[in-house]
């Protein structure tokens, strides 16, 4: 029992050796239960038993449903796993769930350049991540646009001073907000009541987002651009504008408001001129669909097509290139067995085998006229069946298509002559041994 255990022993500190000297790597999420919009710091690790010569290679890293954003840079550094010691290099990341339910962050296989043990010289090694869920939960219903962040601030300023204000004046408006720990996507327009005294009109609409590395968290930031043509004269009161947004920390909405401001508006002797304005205004806010662009000739239509679609142009007359060649490749062999075919039906050959065809029948006449149809050939030229067998000495055909003859005329032609097969192929073969063999002119003379 003893000796097992000790067996049992050995063999697992054997693995866990053997598992412990290969890079591996691990995933870390600081949270597996969020609200959506709710940032999660993944950190991802991987561990090398000698040392890294250069960064860890991602491939596409991808979560359905979240935005994922690289948080800093790698940061590389040591730790002690199951007694050893390991060079580290960490990346983190800041996941944000746009929907709610069961989320999963991915397995991810990375490329890690580290020397084997007792080595030098760093070399590709796949390193792969298990899979980890968490969860995201709804916002809690409210009147207001869904907006989660940890804080959030409001800046709203004007480019000009209202002490001095007439009918027919314009004066451009800036809310920026300024959210923590949340991406520019998530912030939603701000609120500003409308006014009867002046009519407003949207400019722009920017969004920006920045990693702040000292305070570990993401800024984001939205701007937006107002203008306001005053239309009447008084004393009025410009409202503030103001977001809302929820809090993970309190579990409550929390409105952020810019303070209201007193203003006076003075009369002008131009009213036509507000008209005018306002007509402006309107413009700038449509998109323009006048297009002065100069109509371009076919010429430089056909070139700047063929300059767009070079590539796309080139691989279409490669494939019509090589079309082309295997059409001419299949008509030339279809040409070859063709003339092969023509070459074969006027052969020699051809003609014995029609000769053999016509043999298989019951009737003499066919049997003779297959034969003299072979013989004819302008190969062998011979016109006497007869006399040929005689002039190769061959007797057994020799008197094979005598006595053949001979029964024609006794029973009217119809015989069933088994051997004639056999004589025929005898006859040819000794034929053409006789034409091979025949000598030449010089050797006559």
């Amino acid at each position: 029992m003893v000796k097992k255990i000790l067996v049992i022993a050995f063999w697992f500190l054997f693995i866990q050796e053997g598992f412990c000297q290969k890079p591996f790597a691990k995933v870390y999420l600081n949270k597996k239960y969020v609200f959506v919009q709710q940032p999660i710091q993944v950190t991802i690790k991987v561990y090398s038993p000698t040392w890294f010569t250069q960064g860890v290679e991602f491939g596409d890293l991808k979560v359905k449903d979240a935005f994922i954003i690289p948080f800093t840079n790698s940061v590389s550094g040591n730790e002690a796993v199951g007694g050893k010691n390991y060079a580290v290099i960490s990346h983190y990341f800041l996941l944000f769930p746009y929907k709610t339910g069961t989320l999963e962050f991915p397995s991810l296989t990375m490329t890690a350049y580290v020397p084997p043990p007792g080595d030098y010289e760093g070399k590709p090694t796949p390193v792969k991540t298990r899979s980890i869920q968490f969860k995201a939960k709804a916002l809690p219903k409210s009147k207001y646009p869904s907006f989660l962040a940890s804080r959030v601030y409001l800046q709203d300023y004007w480019n000009k001073d209202f002490k001095k204000l007439k009918v027919g004046d314009v004066v451009e408006r800036t809310v920026k907000v300024t959210a923590v720990k949340t991406i520019a996507n998530f912030i939603p327009n701000v609120t500003i009541d409308s006014v009867t005294y002046a009519k407003k009109y949207a400019n722009n609409n920017l969004t920006d987002q920045n990693i702040n590395s000292k305070k570990e968290t993401l800024i984001s930031t939205r701007t937006e651009t107002f203008s306001y043509l005053f239309t009447k004269a008084g004393d009025f009161e410009m409202p503030g504008a103001s977001i809302s947004y929820f809090s993970p920390y309190t579990g409550e909405y929390k409105t952020i408001k810019s303070e209201p401001t007193k203003i006076h508006v003075d009369t002008t002797s131009d009213l036509g001129i507000v008209a005018s304005i306002a007509d402006s205004l309107s413009m700038l806010n449509q998109p323009l669909e006048i297009n002065n662009e100069p109509k371009k000739s076919l010429k430089e239509q056909v070139i700047e097509f063929i300059v767009t679609y070079k590539y796309q142009l080139g691989i279409v007359f490669l494939l019509f290139i090589t079309f082309r060649r295997i059409i001419k490749g299949l008509q030339n062999v279809f040409n070859y067995y063709r003339k092969r075919r023509e070459q074969y039906l006027l052969s020699e050959k051809y003609a014995f085998k029609l000769a053999l065809k016509e043999g298989g029948k019951e009737d003499i006449p066919s049997k003779l006229d297959g034969t003299y149809k072979w013989l004819l050939h302008p190969k062998l030229n011979k016109i006497s069946i007869t006399q040929t067998s005689k002039e190769i000495n061959d007797e057994v055909s020799h008197s094979f298509f005598i006595q053949l003859f001979h029964d024609l005329s006794i029973i009217n032609g119809k015989l069933k002559i088994t051997n004639y097969k056999k004589n025929i192929l005898e006859l040819r073969k000794k034929l053409m041994r006789r034409s091979k063999s025949k000598p030449s002119h010089l050797k006559k003379w």
